[in-house]
């Protein structure tokens, strides 16, 4: 049953959302609600392991949820915490290998290089 219910969120967690024909961002919020439960249940249930995949996947997919990573080692939840940093750090490195790995490095260099520039002050009275 619980299997069930969970293919069932989860199919409808990513289908996308239409109003009226425009696409909203309903579904972003639903998948991220979704990790987050998954998380959750399984860190309820006792199994660490699952629990860190799920708030890795939510911190990937969204940085928001990385609040959550102090506040586990505030509870001397070691190992839940080593499980969603190694699962975060597997994930981001896949998912940028995955999807062009030479593209997305490109994409994050020219981003990282437009901020520097244009947060770069020379003199501070032009601030």
């Amino acid at each position: 049953m619980f299997a069930a219910t969970v293919a069932t969120l989860f199919r409808h967690t990513f289908t996308p959302v239409a109003k009226r024909g425009i696409w909203t961002t309903a579904g972003s919020t639903a998948s991220l609600l979704f990790f987050l439960t998954a998380a959750g249940w399984f860190l309820v249930r006792g199994r660490q392991v699952l629990a860190g995949f799920w708030l890795a996947v939510a911190i990937v997919y969204k940085t928001s949820p990385l609040i959550f990573l102090p506040f586990l080692l505030w509870k001397r939840q070691w190992r839940i915490a080593g499980w969603t940093v190694a699962f975060a750090v597997l994930l981001s490195i896949l998912a940028g290998t995955v999807v062009r790995g030479r593209a997305t490095i490109e994409y994050h260099r020219r981003t990282l290089d437009t901020m520097l520039r244009s947060t770069a002050v020379g003199d501070p009275a032009d601030n």
